[in-house]
């Protein structure tokens, strides 16, 4: 955070701009707070942009839930095949 603050950033824009980051890192936890702390400032254009990454967070998490479940359904009907 220190470096987007150095760089003029208040400090949610910094927080924002950390769990932009975290999410390219897929660290969907670190990112999810970030954006909380961020909204909690009351800034409308950071609650708006905080809003905006946090539906690309869940997005992000609903599909990696469904892949698990299919591939959790491939490796049971897997092994189910075999066992025939």
């Amino acid at each position: 955070m220190f470096e987007f603050r150095e760089a003029g950033c208040s400090e949610d824009q910094a927080r924002v701009n950390l769990a932009f980051a975290a999410m390219l890192e897929n660290q969907l936890d670190l990112a999810a707070y970030q954006l909380q702390l961020a909204a909690a400032s009351g800034n409308s254009a950071t609650m708006e942009r905080a809003v905006s990454l946090r539906r690309v967070i869940d997005r992000s998490r609903s599909q990696q839930s469904n892949t698990t479940r299919e591939l959790g359904y491939a490796s049971h009907s897997g092994s189910q095949t075999m066992m025939r």
